[in-house]
């Protein structure tokens, strides 16, 4: 039984001692070539090559974001071009009230749809 608590307690120990043993610090030259890597974000944030290098060897994580601005335009599909505005010059298309229209292609554009020809 005393073995089996001698074991036991061994292993635990092992365990939680070999935590920061086993979370290795970075190298400086690995530092220094992440902070190269995001080097127009480090220096529009202010962060020096120095400082991040400092605090990427304590283990914190370096801070990498420029401060906060408005996101980059994403790309977006192109569309027609909106038709142009409609002028009220007398000599457009007179004003016509509800279904009043101007061309017999808008009047049965307006017409209801029949179904799919049951009758």
């Amino acid at each position: 039984m005393r073995a089996f608590a001698l074991v036991a307690s061994a292993a635990v120990s092992i365990v939680l001692l070999s935590g920061p043993a086993l979370a290795q610090q970075k190298t400086v030259k690995a530092c220094e070539q992440e902070w190269r890597a995001n080097k127009a974000a480090n220096q529009a944030a202010g962060v020096t090559e120095k400082a991040y290098v400092a605090q990427c060897r304590s283990g914190a994580a370096p801070t990498t974001q420029a401060p906060a601005t408005a996101p980059a335009p994403t790309p977006s599909v192109q569309r027609a071009p909106a038709a142009p505005p409609r002028s009220a010059s007398p000599t457009s298309a007179p004003v016509t009230g509800p279904n009043e229209f101007t061309t017999e292609a808008q009047a049965k554009g307006a017409l209801p749809r029949r179904g799919s020809g049951v009758g």
